[in-house]
């Protein structure tokens, strides 16, 4: 007959044998108690009677229609809670927690995982175009938020264009010996100039032509034998030609106001510091990246 309200499974009235067979008690009332045991500490499949005891669970849930204890109920709910498929986040443990799947581009069954392809598509791969879908690949990479870049891109490493600035406590240029040189040609000057002349005062003998003719060029003594259209004695001479005053200018990169110099080649030993490595990052700790992948 069928359990009661209270679970309890009774034998039904009458006799249950087949006619004919004789019942012996020796053997017919412990089987029959020990059935009626059993049957009463089952559960019916119906729910109609409640546990009177806590239920005992061999291990975790592996399977969709396994039960599970409160204590994994409420560890899952609270890790869960609030929380969309597709939703990505760091994890600092090495075993990726139930529900959740590694971000490393992964190629996953779009059957097993449909809540999640429902969620992100082929955003980051689409597989092999039917069946299967690819995972976001967060390794070794920073996630950034969607603007500049469209969902799902990836940028490879770049440096900004920019300046350094360095600074100098100060370094000298040696400078160089200068040289320059002016050409000046008596009667064809390549540079104009004026000749200057000095005369202590002489005198021409009697009879002397008053004019005469110098040999240009610098110093030059008038006198007897230098193209003079009379003799004169050496002692009454005294005329002298000056050299050419001549105004000329120095160029150059010197600093000196008589004459320029030319700036020696010089190496300055002015160094911008760098901090040199294999890629731009900065101070940085490795986690996982987790997508919650089912319900």
């Amino acid at each position: 007959m069928p359990r009661n309200s209270q679970g309890l499974y009774t034998l039904p009235p009458g006799n249950p044998v087949i006619p004919n067979t004789l019942i012996e008690s020796t053997w017919a009332n412990p089987t029959m108690d020990d059935i009626a045991l059993a049957l009463t500490g089952s559960l019916p499949r119906n729910g109609t009677a409640p546990m009177t005891g806590p239920l005992t669970l061999a291990g975790l849930p592996t399977l969709a229609a396994q039960a599970a204890s409160k204590a994994y109920v409420d560890q899952q709910a609270s890790s869960v809670a609030g929380v969309p498929v597709g939703s990505v986040s760091m994890f600092a443990g090495a075993t990726v927690p139930t529900s959740w799947l590694t971000c490393n581009g992964a190629v996953v069954s779009r059957t097993t995982y449909a809540a999640l392809f429902a969620a992100i598509g082929v955003v980051y791969g689409a597989g092999d175009g039917s069946t299967t879908f690819a995972l976001p690949d967060m390794r070794d990479r920073f996630p950034r938020g969607v603007g500049a870049q469209v969902l799902g891109a990836t940028q490879v490493g770049a440096v900004l264009a920019h300046n350094h600035t360095a600074t100098d406590a100060g370094h000298v240029h040696a400078a160089g010996a200068h040289t320059h040189s002016t050409t000046i040609t008596t009667g064809n000057e390549s540079v104009p100039h004026n000749h200057t002349y000095s005369d202590p005062g002489h005198q021409h003998p009697y009879g002397s032509s008053l004019n005469h003719v110098p040999t240009q060029g610098a110093g030059t003594v008038f006198g007897a034998g230098v193209n003079d259209y009379t003799t004169t004695g050496l002692g009454y001479v005294g005329i002298t030609l000056n050299g050419p005053s001549v105004t000329h200018t120095h160029t150059g990169t010197g600093t000196s106001a008589a004459s320029a110099g030319s700036v020696a080649s010089g190496v300055a030993s002015i160094t911008v510091a760098n901090n040199v490595g294999t890629e731009n990052v900065p101070n940085n700790l490795a986690l996982q990246y987790i997508i919650k992948a089912s319900v």
